[in-house]
């Protein structure tokens, strides 16, 4: 094996999927390396599913935040001997706790005052519309200039699970759409009776929906699964995030808010219709396998704000999106005979 390379990945579910190209770019790059990913715990198990990985560091906010847990770290940043250190999140801590930790080697953006601790800085692109999955594979940049640019992310499919454990109610019999009307920022929340809405003018006797989510996003799927017909599994704040991965991998169909697992879906090969409000579809837009990015491409969007700034019409991004142009994507993606994947 030879050196050793340390990846400080993103700290978002969804911008971590938009770094694995870059992350596997980079055992192209250095094949002979032994790659180490920095991450939250939160995002630690999309990396359990890529062979180029060959170990992950976690930490959590908490711990990165105080002082003496801050410390065990970078103790053991230091005690691992990297050689060089990718710096994907552009925040100043960031770059001091791997300046601290003495990586000889550290490439990121030069943004908010972090040069000083750089040894290799980029500028980012001027303009808008750089998607972000070729900013992380840009950081690369010093060490190769021939970058694959513009590649779909990829997580490998898991092995086939013990589906009566993992999900009881998983019915391989009939088409199965996953659904995830949760996101962090209310932004990017459709809302709830819309999902209501669309499920009934999809419900079928041979369709069954998943609700996915975190355990802070229960009362939402809850509802939904309350009030809207048809045969719905919620499945929201039951899993952790591996294991969520692999349900989702089981889907033949994924509607989604703008989220991380909206990104996940995507990766694993998994049909995905995505809405978009308030966030920029050029710079996190879907790309790759077959997915529908829906913005209503309203006056005032991408804001990019969390929450909208629109006293006149509030959310106009997301309730100018209707059921009914959701329901006609999903119907389109189903009449494309999609092939669900093997059972084993």
């Amino acid at each position: 094996m030879g050196e050793k390379i340390l990846v400080y990945s993103p700290n978002w579910i969804g911008d971590a999927i938009m770094a694995v190209p870059m992350v596997k770019t980079v055992k192209q790059v250095f094949p002979e390396a032994a790659l180490t990913m920095f991450c939250k715990k939160w995002v630690a198990g999309v990396y359990r599913f890529l062979p180029e990985v060959d170990d992950i560091i976690t930490f959590t906010r908490k711990e990165r935040k105080a002082r003496h847990t801050r410390s065990r770290i970078i103790e053991r940043l230091r005690s691992q001997e990297f050689e060089r250190a990718f710096i994907l999140p552009d925040s100043f801590s960031t770059t001091r706790l791997i300046f601290q930790a003495r990586i000889p080697q550290r490439i990121g953006y030069r943004d908010q005052f972090r040069s000083l601790m750089l040894t290799h800085r980029l500028s980012p692109r001027a303009g808008t519309g750089w998607h972000r999955s070729d900013k992380y594979m840009h950081v690369l940049h010093p060490f190769e200039t021939e970058l694959p640019y513009g590649l779909a992310p990829r997580l490998e499919a898991p092995p086939a699970p013990d589906m009566a454990q993992l999900c009881p109610k998983y019915n391989p019999d009939k088409l199965v759409v996953g659904l995830n009307p949760q996101a962090v920022a209310t932004s990017r929340r459709w809302p709830i009776p819309n999902w209501i809405q669309l499920i009934d003018m999809l419900a079928a006797s041979e369709i069954q929906f998943i609700l996915f989510g975190g355990p802070n996003d229960q009362e939402r799927s809850a509802r939904v699964a309350r009030e809207a017909r048809g045969d719905i599994v919620d499945m929201t704040g039951r899993l952790p995030l591996q294991d969520s991965i692999t349900l989702m991998s089981r889907c033949d169909l994924f509607v989604t808010n703008d989220s991380g697992l909206m990104h996940v879906a995507n990766a694993l090969g998994v049909p995905t219709v995505g809405m978009y409000g308030a966030a920029d579809v050029r710079i996190t837009g879907l790309r790759g396998n077959i997915y529908r990015n829906i913005n209503a491409n309203v006056y005032c969007s991408p804001c990019v704000k969390n929450t909208c700034p629109n006293e006149k019409e509030p959310l106009i991004c997301l309730t100018s999106i209707t059921p009914d142009r959701v329901a006609a994507e999903v119907r389109d993606l189903i009449a494309s005979d999609l092939s669900r994947q093997p059972d084993s």
